[in-house]
């Protein structure tokens, strides 16, 4: 079975998808902080990624677009 993930509308689509080897690791979660929100007061808005480092650890650092 294929999961399907539903994008309301005005938030854009990730650039990364789950699973997908970047430079810093390999993507495990994914979050989107809306614009209007209070911790995007406090960080920009957008999409933000979990990676994980090392297959062989459980370190999860979170990143976002731009960062990636």
């Amino acid at each position: 079975m294929q999961v399907t993930i539903t994008i309301p509308r005005g938030w854009g689509y990730p650039r990364f998808t789950f699973g997908q080897r970047t430079k810093q690791g390999v993507v495990v979660g994914i979050e989107f902080i809306p614009s209007n929100s209070l911790i995007a007061k406090e960080n920009a808005a957008g999409w933000y990624y979990g990676l994980l480092l090392d297959k062989n650890s459980k370190d999860i650092i979170y990143l976002s677009e731009d960062e990636i």
